[in-house]
């Protein structure tokens, strides 16, 4: 049996990028002065393109309640990877940050929260970045259109089997929510599943507790088959 881009921390799998890097000199615009200009580049490609506060719902811990001014990285992959896995150790002058992110394509951009709800304050100054795991999909991610047929409500995923076989195993089906400018919101990646797969041509509601229709994009699937 062949796992399908199975979103898992096989040790084999793992890219590991070490990047101590130390910052030094003023900021640029972006970065409110916190002794390392921004965009900065990460050993693995892509950028840090701001540091800074966030107000609203804190995704990272699956609870989605409102925090006030929590220390946020916005990332931009301009690489030609797509990253399961991205894990930053910032340290300031204030204490150590730290920020875990999932599912980056080529292409995009995230504002990650940190881990541990950090308050973040203007006048933080970055001294170093640690991208201490890096872990790039092996193949590029899919919803497999010509598989399934997904139509999203609040609440719900529906998933229908168009394949014309029917699938045995467990199908996973993974989801983000997005900002006003369409871009990733939060560095978690939830998750539904179909058990047992689906006969072809069969059609079953998925919960998605965290889906909303406005501010929320299927990201990609995964069977085995």
């Amino acid at each position: 049996m062949r796992k399908k881009h199975l979103f898992i921390l096989c040790a084999a799998a793992v890219l590991l990028c070490f990047a101590f890097v130390s910052c030094s000199g003023q900021g640029g615009e972006n970065s409110a002065d916190k002794g390392c200009q921004l965009p900065y580049r990460l050993e693995n490609g892509c950028d840090i393109v701001a540091f800074k506060g966030v107000t609203g719902v804190y995704p990272e811990d699956g609870a989605d309640a409102e925090k006030e001014n929590i220390a946020a990285l916005v990332v931009e992959n301009s690489t030609e990877d797509s990253f399961q896995l991205m894990n930053i150790t910032v340290e300031t002058d204030r204490g150590t940050l730290a920020f875990d992110l999932t599912t980056l394509f080529t292409g995009s951009k995230i504002t990650v929260l940190e881990k541990n709800a950090a308050v973040f304050s203007s006048d933080m100054k970055i001294k170093s970045v640690t991208v201490t795991r890096s872990i790039a999909f092996s193949q590029p991610p899919t919803v497999y259109p010509d598989i399934f047929e997904i139509s999203v409500h609040d609440s719900v995923l529906n998933v229908r089997n168009i394949s014309g076989a029917d699938i045995h195993e467990d199908i996973f089906i993974y989801y983000k929510t997005i900002d006003e400018n369409g871009d990733w919101y939060g560095g978690i990646t939830y998750r539904t599943r179909a058990d047992r797969g689906l006969r072809n041509g069969e059609l079953r509601q998925l919960p998605a507790s965290h889906f909303r229709t406005e501010s929320s994009k299927v990201v990609f699937v995964t069977y085995a088959e």
